[in-house]
């Protein structure tokens, strides 16, 4: 009785994987061809690094600067998670707007009121309404894009597109974070904040004139047959 041959082990090769830098390549290939993937990409990037350094370098700066108290400044952080908070369980019960695009817009218009109001709040309890109105913002604005990035990119690249938000992110705050710091140094904290709500109403403003962007529609979801 002989037994069957066993296989060697060259017989059954593993999936061929291109090198790392070749894949991430092709992500930011992929993300930078798409109107709509490339400018939701780059508004994200914007988004973060020029809101994210606001609650964590420059609003201590500018409540020291106007001898608030220290609660003041927590407050306003405070505000920012109640108004993110109320604007996604609004959505979570209405569901994402139709034009993903037009609403990330509008998101982005209200960030920016909140920052402009923030750098000349004369009072704790404006800074408080615009923290508010920040979180609000933001949260529409990310709620909105995540469809369009996840409608837009290729099943076949999604994880490589999501990664390349991941760099964009994380590089903006690299490049940021000191600038913003080394600006409110010497030019003060209001100062620094009201740049950073006008660089990112120029995006919101390039965002709104791209046709593509703006009137991208997702397909409303399928009822359940069961």
């Amino acid at each position: 009785m002989t037994s069957a041959p066993r296989c060697a082990a060259h017989d059954v090769s593993p999936v061929q994987r291109k090198p790392v830098v070749t894949e991430a390549g092709e992500g930011v290939r992929v993300a930078m061809s798409h109107v709509v993937i490339r400018t939701s990409l780059l508004l994200t990037g914007m988004l973060a690094g020029l809101v994210i350094p606001v609650g964590s370098v420059l609003l201590p700066v500018l409540v020291r600067g106007r001898g608030w108290s220290p609660v003041s400044g927590g407050l306003v952080l405070g505000a920012q998670s109640l108004g993110g908070i109320a604007v996604a369980l609004l959505i979570s019960r209405r569901g994402v707007h139709r034009r993903p695009g037009f609403v990330a817009v509008l998101g982005l218009l209200l960030t920016v009121l909140a920052l402009e109001l923030l750098a000349f709040a004369p009072v704790p309890a404006m800074a408080i309404g615009s923290g508010v109105m920040l979180g609000a913002g933001i949260s529409l604005f990310t709620s909105h894009t995540a469809p369009l990035i996840l409608g837009e990119a290729p099943t076949t690249h999604l994880s490589r597109v999501q990664a390349v938000l991941s760099v964009v992110q994380s590089a903006t705050l690299v490049l940021t974070t000191p600038v913003l710091g080394l600006g409110s140094a010497h030019f003060g904290a209001p100062a620094a904040i009201a740049v950073c709500g006008a660089l990112l109403a120029m995006g919101a403003v390039a965002a709104a004139l791209s046709r593509t962007f703006r009137n991208t529609r997702t397909e409303p979801p399928q009822p359940d047959p069961t």
